[in-house]
């Protein structure tokens, strides 16, 4: 489940506001990657040289999860998936 799956299906349909909501996510499209099980059927995007090479030899970290601070636009990042509830919790609270 990711959020820009969903944005990629509300922009085919030409439903893109600038604003994922909650409902969004109950969108019944097949890159909605929170109503279909796996990965959409085609990509939504192509990476750029700068993504690639950054895959290449990634950051030493441990983060394997993020959400977005409403607010600051910013990702909050986490190591296990406890701390990533409780970021998204925060997060919905601040909005």
């Amino acid at each position: 489940q990711i959020d820009p799956t969903v944005i990629y299906a509300l922009k085919r349909r030409g439903l893109w506001r600038g604003t994922l909501r909650r409902e969004h996510l109950q969108l019944d499209d097949p890159y909605n990657t929170y109503q279909y099980f796996g990965l959409p059927p085609t990509p939504i995007c192509n990476p750029g040289i700068s993504s690639l090479e950054a895959a290449l030899q990634p950051a030493p970290v441990r983060y394997l999860y993020f959400v977005v601070d409403p607010r600051t636009r910013r990702h909050l990042f986490s190591t296990n998936y406890t701390q990533h509830r409780r970021n998204v919790a925060k997060m919905r609270r601040r909005k």
